[in-house]
């Protein structure tokens, strides 16, 4: 009876990008609570991203203002309907939709990770709550000190993607997944 050789499936190597910080943009975009609509409209614009954290004085991050809430505005000032019997969500975002000021128009709590999150995590977060970017906030006192986008989190999948590709050929010739 011949004996086999037997190989173990070759070994992915560790994430290089296993946290945030790793992937993280560096500057923090941010309006003060007090910021007009104008003023976040124009935040907006100039740094070419779609959501602005909202800080207090001290930088700590107290919600966000997304193109998305934004826009609501528009969308309320469209309907007709000034019935009290709205459901909390319609009343809330009535209540957003006439707001002048970060505050009044931002969504809170802010969904935010730290520096040490993992990438699968803030992926995980972005993907539940339907958001393409996350305030990164020091754990010990709240501060914003970055954003991390959909698009830092991609950087991370093709990296793997290639990993793949280069070692395909190593996993038995059965290709990704080693044929299981």
């Amino acid at each position: 009876m011949p004996i086999e050789a037997t190989r173990e499936p070759a070994r992915r190597p560790r994430r290089r990008y296993a946290q945030v910080k790793d992937v993280m943009g560096h500057v923090a975009i941010a309006v003060m609570a007090d910021a007009s609509f104008a003023d976040i409209v124009a935040a907006l614009r100039r740094f070419k991203v779609g959501a602005v954290a909202v800080v207090d004085g001290e930088r700590r991050v107290l919600g966000v203002v997304s193109a998305d809430d934004l826009l609501m505005r528009e969308v309320e000032a469209g309907r007709q309907d000034g019935s009290p019997y709205l459901s909390p969500k319609r009343r809330r975002e009535h209540r957003k939709a006439t707001g002048t000021t970060a505050y009044e128009l931002m969504t809170s709590p802010a969904i935010t990770v730290t520096r040490e999150t993992s990438v699968r995590e803030a992926a995980t977060l972005m993907h539940d709550h339907r958001i393409k970017q996350l305030p990164v906030v020091n754990p010990e006192n709240g501060r914003i000190v970055g954003t991390v986008h959909q698009s830092d989190l991609l950087k991370v999948l093709a990296d793997d993607d290639r990993y793949d590709d280069r070692h395909a050929d190593r996993h038995d010739g059965a290709g990704r997944g080693g044929g299981r």
